[in-house]
């Protein structure tokens, strides 16, 4: 695209290296009109960084930190934000895309009648006017005819797309959040967490569990071989940004195997509204696809509340100092260090069932409190097994909470009729739960159960095949964090 073309009200001239608006002409190097132009011909698609570096900088090696910065300028010209994307839009691990629609300009001002007197005289013009454009248009018709049917230059794509691919399969890679502060890391993966929570609720479609995509966070793996490894049709990546009390997702739908964009959007909400916009999300991503979604799936997905923003910001923070403890584990000299963690998390949790005492994931992560790591923390079994037994009773329906209470009651108090039972409610509430399934593979196995175990570890490993659910080792103890 060498010619002039307009990316919206904006008049771009490569040959000038200029970008115009209302009379306003502002200049910019050479190098940075070739990364638009090139973002250009790709319109609405993601455009690596390393293939923008090579069409750009043919000759010469160039930093990253080069590209970032021509891209900045051109933001600047354009008046846009980073964090709003208008214009040019940051796709974290991957490159940049051209948001705005571009398009090709002659700069041939449209034409306008001439005005004679008489009807007669008009519609001669007219006839020779229809004649000469007919003399025109049939040989270009003729070429583009000629040029469709052989699909020179692949313009067959271009102008006659393909229909969406069907998509079954679906693997959400950790969000990335835009912030610098690593407790809002944590905040990401929640967040990633639960769109992968409210997806694995659509019967008809296949969910990779967290697990399995967690290995995948700040990667740099080419989206088709992430796909063939994960063995999924479409991706799901994005970002997560909190300012004060609002926190915008930005999400893109990627046909996998080809690395193609369907679909991207933003979305912006107060905190307490977080999961309800988290369920907006799965929504919005389910009709992308045009899954079925059955009755009781879509009110799932609509049963949401307000969340307290000091609640969540407390989980946060217990999250942060868990993992925190749980690094700690392996090293001998650093127990007081781990203890100091362990109570800060102890802390945190307190705190966010005191701000909501109905906001489940607080009572939930009580049970990593006693199973962290290699050291069980037997202290904490008390409280765990209340505040387990609190989750379910606000929500029958939470798997994560049953699952929990199963292992608790199994590894920790020996119920295994009770265990047993949390097990079947996990699969009943959602049978394409792989970790449900796998976790209850152990336990009957435990159980020396062994034909039914590995009937259930067959089941998942079907319904998440990236997870090598083989390695599910150890007397009463599953690492479901274990993947090829």
């Amino acid at each position: 695209m060498n010619s002039d073309f307009r990316v919206g009200p904006w008049l771009v001239q490569p040959s000038l290296n200029t970008i115009s608006q209302n009379g306003t002409s502002k200049r910019v190097e050479s190098k940075m009109m070739e990364v638009l132009v090139c973002l250009a011909e790709h319109t609405g698609e993601v455009v690596p960084k390393e293939k923008l570096l090579q069409t750009v900088w043919p000759d010469t090696f160039v930093s990253d930190d080069v590209l970032k910065r021509s891209v900045s300028e051109l933001r600047r010209v354009f008046g846009d934000d980073a964090h709003e994307s208008r214009i040019i839009e940051t796709i974290p691990r991957r490159g940049y895309r051209l948001v705005a629609a571009a398009h090709p300009t002659n700069g041939v001002p449209p034409v306008r009648p001439t005005e004679v007197a008489g009807a007669r005289g008009t519609d001669t013009r007219r006839r020779s006017s229809l004649g000469a454009v007919g003399r025109v248009l049939g040989p270009i018709a003729l070429i583009f005819a000629c040029v469709v049917a052989f699909n020179v230059a692949g313009i067959r794509e271009w102008l006659l797309p393909s229909p969406p691919p069907s998509i079954h399969s679906l693997a959400v890679l950790p969000l990335a959040s835009l912030s610098n502060d690593p407790i809002q890391e944590y905040f990401a993966d929640g967040v990633t967490d639960a769109l992968i929570t409210d997806l694995a609720q659509i019967g008809a479609l296949k969910i990779v569990s967290r697990t399995t995509v967690m290995r995948y966070k700040k990667t740099e793996k080419p989206l088709p071989l992430i796909a063939r490894e994960l063995n999924v049709d479409g991706i799901v990546e994005g970002t997560v940004q909190r300012s004060g009390d609002r926190v915008r997702i930005t999400a893109q739908l990627i046909y996998g195997p080809a690395d193609r964009h369907l679909w991207a959007q933003s979305f912006e909400r107060d905190m307490k509204d977080m999961l309800a916009l988290q369920s907006t999300v799965a929504s919005e991503i389910a009709n992308e696809i045009q899954i079925k979604v059955t009755p009781e799936e879509q009110a799932r997905l609509k049963k949401v509340r307000p969340v307290n923003p000091k609640a969540l910001d407390a989980f946060v923070k217990a999250r942060f100092h868990l993992d925190r403890a749980g690094k700690l584990e392996f090293y001998k000299d650093k127990r007081s260090a781990q203890q100091e963690e362990t109570a800060d998390a102890v802390s945190y949790l307190d705190r966010a069932m005191q701000e909501d005492p109905n906001y489940i994931p607080a009572y939930v992560a009580h049970f990593d409190l006693v199973d962290a790591a290699n050291i069980p923390h037997l202290e904490f079994l008390p409280k765990a097994r209340a505040a387990l037994t609190k989750a379910v009773e606000l929500d029958e329906t939470n798997v994560e909470a049953r699952l929990a209470l199963a292992r608790l009651l199994m590894q920790y108090e020996y119920d295994w009729s009770g265990a047993e039972r949390e097990f079947r409610r996990a699969i009943q509430h959602n049978p394409n739960s792989a970790e449900a399934h796998a976790q209850y593979s152990d336990y009957l196995g435990n159980a020396g159960r062994t034909t039914d175990s590995g009937k259930e570890r067959e089941l998942a490993q079907t319904l998440n095949p990236a997870h090598d659910y083989r390695m599910c080792l150890g007397p009463l103890r599953c690492d479901y964090t274990v993947d090829q």
